[in-house]
């Protein structure tokens, strides 16, 4: 298992509009597995062809997973889990999607 930092998931066309002409990434920190349950709401952002972010929100954070150093994950809740993780700012992936 990759101890990510940060995790979710990309659509290629836009789920609700069938736009192909932009991404959809939902996200949040450590691994993948909250956002993909439904467990949080995550960070959300929109980029067009251009390489723009057209729509940007925050998430909530409400639970983060991540991988243990000694293996399996550990679960974080409310406060401790706000505190794990900061939102994905729109430089930073824009950086990723360069």
């Amino acid at each position: 298992m990759v101890p990510a930092d940060r995790a979710g998931v990309l659509f290629t066309a836009d789920p609700i509009t069938g736009a192909r002409d932009r991404v959809v990434i939902d996200s949040d920190p450590g691994l993948g597995e909250a956002v993909v349950s439904g467990l949080v709401t995550p960070d959300h952002a929109i980029v067009d062809a251009a390489v723009q972010v057209i729509e940007h929100r925050d998430g909530q954070r409400e639970t983060v997973i991540r991988a243990l150093a000694s293996g399996g994950t550990e679960t974080l809740v409310g406060a401790d889990a706000v505190a794990h993780g900061s939102p994905l700012p729109p430089p930073t992936l824009l950086r990723w999607l360069g």
